[in-house]
């Protein structure tokens, strides 16, 4: 059974009614990694004004969810009962929304199957954040095994604009169960947005890394409401899931937030040299960043194709400064909205980053994703760049899915 429940976690916005970082109430001590109670509040616990439960567990006859830590600068709404005639949903005074960023639990339940993994449940929630159109994501939230010693909270990340979801492929599928019988809490991300443009779409034309925003803003849900005391926050992402990472850490701060980030297929340190700028020097150091760092690679080309190309088009409104379709390729409008550029946050020292490229993918990914990494390698970030036998979908085969797997069980500890 699927019910509306309507809640706001708020967060203050840089520089807004807080005035300083959001930090994070730890949990209480009787929650933690040493085998006792599991990091998951009881599906059936109702408590007016509490946010769900860590494992997003609602019983069918409850009234509210369960308890969550929340930071001490996060309000949260309380449920308070509505009379039948009233609106259940009042939005934030227009002065509120604009100095926030916000993500509300749309509803409780799955539109369908909850996926490959024993326990999992679903929540729709609605991201707003740097004043851009609000849009909504699913989550698949699936507990660690039963008696497991809680380890962490994993957040999965499909490719193109993040509208599908990071399992399917058997290895994929595998690899995920095992995570959660390890002890951690698995949670995949969709972006419940038309026309396949996802986190991409309708950024006010202020492009990707204004985007990126709503994946920032949806990490800081899930830390607040997932994560436990002690435990790491950490995240994979392909190809465009990537860059989505690659995005949020170097232009919107998920650095403050993510312990260990895992791209695979991408992301680009360039945006006007992914989207084709012509430039003679670049072609001749991407040929040599592929000999260096992934000779074995089946790496062409040095730029990104159509599909990619567009879903850059999504975030700029009208303009198309990617494909050049309805206005000129424009480099000196990307160059300013890359991973490296003026002003982004390259040295990232409570983050791990572990790039992963797969030696069968016939793209430029290898190319673009070394560059990225000697960028951040030479601010001093915490950065390794490692090739596996598979394809473009990293996690579609056994082997590619199992070395994802071996750095999150390795790196995935608490460096915040």
């Amino acid at each position: 059974m699927r019910f509306e429940r309507r809640v706001w976690f708020f967060v203050c916005a840089a520089m807004a009614a807080c005035g300083g970082e959001t930090s994070v109430e730890p949990a209480s001590p009787d929650v933690g990694a040493d085998g006792g109670s599991p990091d998951v509040a009881s599906p059936d616990a109702s408590s007016a004004g509490e946010v769900a439960a860590p494992d997003g567990a609602v019983a069918p006859d409850a009234a509210a969810s369960a308890d969550v830590a929340t930071p001490p600068d996060v309000s949260v709404t309380p449920d308070v009962a509505t009379p039948p005639d009233a609106s259940p949903d009042v939005a934030p005074p227009p002065d509120a929304a604009a100095a926030s960023e916000g993500v509300r639990v749309v509803r409780e339940g799955c539109d369908g199957p909850a996926g490959p993994l024993p326990g999992t449940v679903c929540r729709t929630l609605e991201v707003r954040c740097g004043g851009l159109a609000p849009v909504q994501v699913a989550l698949r939230v699936t507990p660690p095994a039963a008696g497991a010693p809680a380890r962490g909270v994993v957040v999965f990340g499909s490719g193109g604009g993040g509208t599908g979801l990071w399992s399917g492929p058997a290895s994929a599928d595998a690899m995920m169960g095992r995570l959660a019988a390890a002890g951690f809490t698995v949670i995949e991300r969709e972006w419940l947005v038309a026309r396949e443009q996802g986190w991409f779409y309708d950024a006010a034309g202020r492009g990707v890394p204004a985007a990126a925003c709503r994946y920032t803003t949806l990490l800081r849900f899930v830390d607040a409401t997932y994560r436990r005391g002690s435990q790491p926050l950490c995240a994979t992402g392909n190809s465009g899931g990537s860059a989505e990472l690659g995005y949020a850490l170097t232009r919107q701060n998920a650095g403050d937030l993510l312990d260990l980030a895992v791209p695979s297929s991408g992301p680009f340190h360039r945006a006007d040299l992914a989207c084709g700028a012509d430039d003679t020097a670049w072609q001749a150091e991407c040929r040599s960043l592929a000999r260096r760092h992934c000779p074995t690679c089946a790496t062409s080309g040095c730029s990104l194709g159509a599909g990619a190309r567009q879903l850059i088009d999504a975030s700029y409104g009208s303009a198309s400064p990617c494909t050049g379709t309805r206005t000129p390729l424009d480099g000196a409008r990307l160059r300013p909205d890359s991973p490296v550029a003026a002003g982004a946050t390259l040295r990232l020292p409570r983050t791990r980053v572990a790039l992963l490229v797969g030696e069968q993918d016939p793209g430029p990914y290898g190319a673009l994703s070394a560059a990225l990494y000697e960028a951040l390698r030479a601010a001093g970030a915490d950065v390794t760049f490692g090739t596996e036998a598979t394809g473009h979908e990293f996690q579609s085969t056994d082997a590619g899915a199992r070395r994802i797997e071996r750095v999150i069980l390795a790196d995935c500890v608490r460096r915040h």
